[in-house]
């Protein structure tokens, strides 16, 4: 699971109008987030950033970033990554987590099984469904209370109970 300080938080889609601001679609829910710590990644490196500007469009936000006046500077940025200082990030309750703490946590049945390391997180509306990827292949689990059994987010583990038809894509192959 990773430790870094950062966490990616989305994505910019390209510019918005003629005074700077950028499209920005967001990972997940940024209930809270108070875009203080904000660091824009690009493949040049990584660059910290003040967002002045936040506001709800469609599907995620139009962002003013400080030092990005106009359309062109703006278009500089699509593709990049916005990540928050984890420190930033508000503190959740006893037995809450945020997805991006189950990247790379090591998922096991309760018969001990491995089903591999967690590489991505499926947001349905319904529930996540968690993309595991492992020895016999990938699995899909659904975060649901009969599957999920423990998550231990400090050692990186998480304990399910596999149901009938979740077994790994490998697997149901006959490989």
């Amino acid at each position: 699971m990773s430790k870094d300080k950062t966490i990616p938080i989305g994505r910019i889609t390209g510019p918005h109008g003629i005074k700077g601001e950028v499209r920005f679609t967001p990972y997940g829910e940024l209930e809270d987030i108070g875009w203080e710590g904000i660091t824009v990644v690009t493949r040049q490196g990584r660059t910290p950033c003040k967002v002045t500007g936040a506001r709800p469009h469609k599907d995620g936000y139009l962002l003013t970033i400080a030092g990005y006046a106009t359309r062109n500077e703006a278009e500089g940025l699509t593709g990049a990554e916005l990540h928050v200082d984890r420190s930033a990030m508000p503190v959740l309750e006893d037995g809450e987590y945020y997805n991006f703490e189950l990247i790379g946590a090591q998922v096991t049945t309760n018969e001990g099984r491995d089903l591999g390391i967690v590489k991505g997180i499926i947001e349905t509306g319904g529930n996540d469904v968690l993309e595991v990827d492992g020895p016999d292949g990938e699995t899909l689990i659904p975060v649901i209370e009969q599957t999920i059994l423990n998550i231990d987010v400090a050692n990186g583990r998480i304990t399910v109970h596999l149901m009938e038809g979740l077994e790994p894509a490998g697997k149901k192959n006959g490989l």
